[in-house]
Formats: structure tokens, C-alpha cells, sequence
């Protein structure tokens, strides 16, 4: 079998996806290189980027389909899983085909898995907006570090780039050594790796003491009813939570 390989960059997923469409073939796999496990029968062929490949596709998506269209490839590609190109290929040839009405189809073979990946990317980074903790650092500067499951940070930065638009801020994603830093104008994505944690400032420990003291102050523990707390805050993300859910004194 084919595998069109490409370099792990959406324009490279695009591009590859051009490729695969033009081909006019489902006996295809998608991968990024990195990602690539050679099978015994395999026909690896890489793909340089086209920057130019890529802005068709993503153009004629957004025509031919809809944005919403383009969204469920981009949080595909977001997931970062290895058949993530494999599967938007049967699901953009139908699209193609019918158009917007793909995104209604969701029992539909080659675009059931699409939407499921989809809205798992989605439904956590909905979920960060109201879970990341920013800290402030001994320099003044805001700081926040998670461990998502999928590359949130191109899809939240966004986010905190309105809400918080006055204050420099980095936002660090621990497990890809991945993070976003905005200096009030643009937001740009760094390497930053895992052990560069930085030292929050005297004022910040003051206040999170405040914080976890209100925390356990208005806790009723006559009430307290754990698994609808994991619930609306999954135990994965309590690593960086300065309120530290689950211990009541």
C-alpha cells in the first residue's frame, strides 16, 4: 500500500491530503513521518510541503464544504494521532461530493470517526478554558503549565490572547515542550522544555495559600460527591490546579 508521508505540519497534512485526493484512490494511508510504522508491504513516499497545495485545499474545504468543515480536519490534525490523515481521506473525497451536508452525516462510515475525534479535541480544550491556572512570576510575568491529551495551545491561546490582552503571558504545554507566549500585540508558539519551570513570585504563594484556604472553607463536606467533581474536572488535569480538588480537611 501507498503512504504518503509528510513532515507533522497542518500545511504538510493539507498538502498531503491534496496529493491523496488527486490520486483518486482509498488503497492510501496519511501519516506524519515521524509517526510512521513501516508495514511489510508498504510504499513509503514522502511530501515536501506545498504552501501552495495547501491553501487550494484549505480554500476549496471552506467553499466546497463549510468552516465547520475545516475546523473537524484541523482538530484531526490537532489530535495528533497516526491515522489522522488516513481518515480525513475517505471523509474529504465524500465531501467533496455532497458538501456541507457531511457534517450532518454522523453515523456515516467515513465520517463517524472524524466527528468523534473531532469533538474530543473540542470538548477538551472547552473544558481548559475554565481549568488552566496562571501564576505570576517573580518578574511580573503571567504562567500557566498543563499536560493536555491533544496539542491544545494553537486552539486556546486564541482565547486568553482576548481575555487577557493586557498582561504578557506564557502558556506551557509540559508534555510537547511546547508554549504559546503573548506580549500584549501576537501570541507565538516556543520551545520551551519541560524543566524550564520558572519560580512564582512572594504575592502569587500568598495568594494561593488565600485561595486554597477559601477552597476548604466553603467546601460542605456533607455534600461532597466526588464523581460528580471528576465529572466537570477529570482527576488527569488536578496536577496544576492550585485549589488541589479532593482534599478536604
Amino acid at each position: 500500500m501507498k503512504v504518503f508521508l509528510y513532515d507533522g505540519t497542518f500545511e504538510g497534512l493539507l498538502s498531503a491530503l491534496y496529493l491523496g485526493l488527486r490520486a483518486g484512490t482509498d488503497d492510501l494511508r496519511i501519516e506524519a513521518e515521524d509517526a510512521h510504522q513501516p508495514a511489510l508491504f508498504d510504499e513509503p513516499i514522502f511530501h515536501p510541503t506545498d504552501e501552495a497545495l495547501a491553501d487550494r485545499l484549505f480554500a476549496l474545504i471552506r467553499q466546497e464544504m463549510s468552516p465547520m468543515t475545516l475546523r473537524h480536519v484541523y482538530r484531526l490534525h490537532l489530535s495528533e494521532k497516526p491515522d489522522a490523515g488516513t481518515l480525513l481521506l475517505p471523509f474529504l473525497q465524500l465531501g467533496f461530493r455532497i458538501g456541507p451536508g457531511i457534517n450532518g452525516l454522523v453515523t456515516h462510515p467515513q465520517v463517524h470517526p472524524v466527528l468523534t475525534m473531532s469533538r474530543q479535541v473540542s470538548r477538551e480544550s472547552h473544558r481548559l478554558l475554565g481549568l488552566l491556572r496562571f501564576q505570576e512570576l517573580k518578574g511580573g510575568l503571567l504562567y500557566a503549565r498543563y499536560e493536555p491529551d491533544f496539542h491544545q495551545t494553537p486552539l486556546i491561546a486564541p482565547h486568553f490572547s482576548q481575555r487577557m490582552s493586557s498582561h504578557p503571558w506564557i502558556i506551557h504545554d509540559l508534555r510537547r515542550e511546547l508554549a504559546a507566549c503573548w506580549d500584549t500585540r501576537q501570541w507565538v508558539l516556543r520551545d520551551l522544555p519541560a524543566a524550564e519551570t520558572p519560580d512564582i513570585s512572594s504575592d502569587e504563594q500568598e495568594l494561593q495559600q488565600l485561595w486554597q484556604a477559601y477552597f476548604q472553607h466553603i467546601a460542605i463536606r456533607q455534600r461532597a460527591n466526588p464523581t460528580v467533581q471528576r465529572s466537570f474536572m477529570p482527576k488527569k488535569y488536578w496536577k496544576h490546579l492550585v485549589e488541589k480538588p479532593g482534599t478536604m480537611s
